[in-house]
């Protein structure tokens, strides 16, 4: 086992990981939800993020430290007939076991985080995602650059390209340049939004845009993106971090090869399967910022994939700035090219 315990600059990646197999886990026959939450988030079945097309069973997007949570000794499991906290049976689709959003955010798990579901049918999508942690309300990409009705200096409304949803008051919409060769969001003036129309495709927040409110004028384009806490932090170890885990239990995913040919189509030789080729995530990250993951000596942090996606343990995404990752525990990604 390694770990890194030093105090580096939180505007750097600092990797220093123990890599390691870890033996299938077993499909669990029950699901619960057994978390001491201190998250004013949505528990659904399932919630659906903004602009995409993800199902999210566990959202926490409240206001302040009302959108953390401490997940204790018991278990939080998705699995092949269930979701969290509920009796519903999954769709199809993507799926995210527990979604934080924005910045400012804080998961102590000491128990079982685990992503176990199962997706039947030929058809859609199949990323399974045990944690993601911080994800913009919509993502710092080409489809925030402003399609059509460019903001312009002093107002205090701005039409978006696709229609808000009353979560968004409260929230702060960023406005900046993207760079799309470099997958870059410049951030340039933010504000708190106080009203959405949902018809008209509007927010409204209090202050006027200044002339300055994409940032320094260059030829990338101006766009947006909405995110929650939008700048707050937590101070570990007298550094600054914009979203912190503590995990000292399980956070774990997997696609089975029950699951990849209980899809597949074709003949003998030319199978294609769409949870083959599907990724499958213990942590992910997308907001811009900075991050810590502690992994306790207990910690386990592994997915497992029988297929040939994407098998990411810890992925650092979209548009993080740095992370720093202290382990003690276990880091693993299997995957076995089971099928085709």
């Amino acid at each position: 086992m390694s770990s890194n315990n030093s105090k580096t600059s939180h505007t750097s990646s600092n990797h220093q990981l123990h890599l390691a197999v870890l033996a299938a886990l077993p499909m669990l026959a029950m699901a619960s939800f057994n978390a001491n939450a201190a998250c004013d988030g949505t528990i659904a079945s399932p919630a659906t993020a903004a602009g995409t097309a993800t199902s999210i069973s566990v959202r926490c997007n409240g206001t302040g430290t009302t959108g953390n949570l401490t997940n204790g000794a018991g278990t939080m499991l998705i699995d092949s007939t269930t979701v969290a906290g509920t009796s519903t049976a999954p769709v199809v689709g993507n799926n995210v076991l527990l979604q934080f959003d924005g910045q400012g955010r804080t998961l102590n798990n000491t128990g079982d985080i685990i992503n176990n579901r199962v997706i039947t049918g030929t058809t859609g999508t199949r990323g399974r995602t045990a944690v993601f942690m911080g994800a913009a309300t919509l993502n710092a990409g080409a489809g925030t650059v402003f399609a059509a009705n460019l903001p312009a200096t002093g107002v205090t409304t701005v039409t978006l390209n696709a229609a808000p949803t009353a979560a968004y008051v409260g929230q702060t919409v960023v406005f900046g340049r993207y760079n799309a060769a470099e997958g870059d969001f410049a951030a340039g003036v933010t504000r708190i939004i106080t009203a959405v129309d949902v018809a008209a495709k509007t927010i409204t927040f209090a202050d006027a845009l200044p002339a300055n409110f994409a940032g320094t004028a260059n030829t990338d384009p101006i766009g947006y993106k909405v995110v929650s806490n939008y700048g707050a932090t937590s101070t570990v170890g007298g550094v600054k971090y914009n979203n912190v885990i503590n995990n000292s239990g399980r956070i774990s995913s997997q696609i089975t090869a029950s699951e990849i040919n209980g899809g597949k189509t074709g003949a003998a030789g030319t199978y294609a399967s769409v949870s083959n080729t599907a990724a499958v995530k213990g942590v992910t990250m997308s907001v811009e910022g900075d991050y810590l993951l502690n992994n306790a000596k207990t910690g386990v942090i592994s997915v497992k994939h029988d297929g040939t996606g994407a098998a990411y343990a810890i992925e650092q995404g979209g548009a993080v700035e740095g992370l720093v990752v202290n382990n003690k525990g276990l880091i693993s990604a299997e995957r076995t090219a089971f099928l085709l």
